[in-house]
């Protein structure tokens, strides 16, 4: 009999008590969590319970309590033909339940100037508060478009890398030289991740497709090369909030009410005052929905998974504390008509901004295609020795 492969997970809890549950997504010190009331009502980053246990992860639940139970409601619900992101609940088993809700965007901030002035100083105090919470850690960015080359532009005062993908690889190199910015930019890799695709099924628990996944091997490899003392960063959902994409943003899994959407996005454009107030509304709704129900996971969830391989702490700089809250307070119709980005980079760099004129988007992974199933899933957890 071939025996299962090794789960590098902690299974020993962390007990916390309910004024520390916020910690979870500050540092990185533990894969499971004891607390008798959780508290927190998370909207992005991943907390997932099964009884008192919580997790940023799915499997680390599943292996400590031995077993999966398959959730039919979620194989009828996401695994059909079109669904390429799953709903945050139900989840792949039936007794764990992923807490939190969608977020509320009281759209209270109408003033550009005040908008972009108190988003950059949140930045900055998130950025500066995480440090102050994992000290003698390397920060590494991955960049790509311009929400992650914003965060180039922060404040640091604690070691920084940053890594980019093929092929924006150059352009970011680029744009560092052109803005005059002391951050060395390496070549990020998708390297086949041999064994460890194993892994990476049993942690996506058949949340999206894996080729959307990408990099894997390498951020563990990076890891690892810095004996896990280390923060990656990158820049998550902020284009539906800081540009005129928040219109045709959805959750909808509706053909056609995606291309309404998009067609209201298109005209808005040119005549916003025909279309927004029949329309905005809606839309802001839909996006309300959409962080949840979308963003939280393709985006979200990708985090904790990426968290639990590397054994790292995985965050998205407009998603701390201070950044998210000033970030949920956008007036879309007044703010958001343009993209504002540059904005906020000049705001953190302290002078004009000049970013690339394209933004590539790189292949999918070419290792990880066709893996989303239930019969990859369960056959990765066996190898682990958990039952299913």
């Amino acid at each position: 009999m071939v025996s299962a492969m090794k789960l590098d997970i902690s299974l020993a809890p962390k007990f916390l008590d309910q004024d520390a549950c916020a910690s979870i997504w500050q540092r990185h010190d533990a894969y499971i969590f004891e607390c008798p009331d959780f508290g927190e009502h998370p909207n992005f980053y991943p907390i997932y319970r099964h009884g008192d246990l919580y997790s940023f992860s799915i499997l680390p639940l599943i292996a400590a309590k031995g077993e999966l139970k398959l959730n039919p409601d979620f194989v009828s619900l996401n695994m059909a033909m079109g669904a390429d992101v799953a709903r945050p609940n139900p989840t792949i088993d039936s007794e764990i339940t992923r807490i939190g809700g969608k977020t509320v965007l009281d759209q209270s901030i109408t003033d550009r100037g005040d908008f972009v002035a108190r988003f950059a100083a949140a930045i900055n105090q998130d950025i500066a508060d995480t440090c102050a919470a994992n000290p003698g850690t390397t920060n590494v960015i991955l960049c790509g478009g311009k929400d992650s080359l914003n965060i180039l532009l922060a404040d640091w005062n604690a070691p920084v890398i940053a890594y980019s993908a093929e092929p924006n690889f150059p352009l970011v190199q680029k744009f560092v030289a052109d803005n005059g910015i002391d951050i060395e930019v390496r070549r990020l890799d998708d390297i086949d991740p041999g064994e460890g695709l194993t892994r990476e099924i049993a942690e996506a628990s058949c949340l999206v497709d894996l080729e959307n996944w990408k990099w894997t091997a390498h951020l563990k490899q990076i890891a690892e090369d810095l004996d896990h003392q280390v923060v990656f960063w990158k820049g998550q959902v902020a284009d539906a909030f800081l540009t005129d994409y928040w219109r045709s943003y959805t959750s909808s899994r509706s053909g056609k009410y995606k291309f309404f959407k998009k067609a209201y996005r298109k005209l808005a454009q040119t005549a916003p005052g025909l279309v927004d107030p029949f329309l905005a509304r809606q839309a802001v709704a839909d996006m309300e929905q959409a962080v949840w129900e979308r963003a939280a996971v393709g985006q979200g969830a990708h985090l904790g998974m990426l968290r639990s391989i590397c054994n790292a702490l995985f965050l998205s700089v407009y998603h701390g504390p201070n950044a998210y809250d000033v970030m949920r307070r956008v007036n879309f119709r007044a703010l958001s008509h343009e993209d504002i980005r540059p904005a906020i980079g000049a705001a953190l760099l302290g002078r004009e901004v000049r970013y690339p004129t394209e933004n590539p988007a790189p292949p999918a992974s070419r290792f990880r295609t066709g893996l989303r199933t239930t019969r990859h899933y369960i056959d990765a957890l066996n190898s682990f020795g958990i039952k299913t």
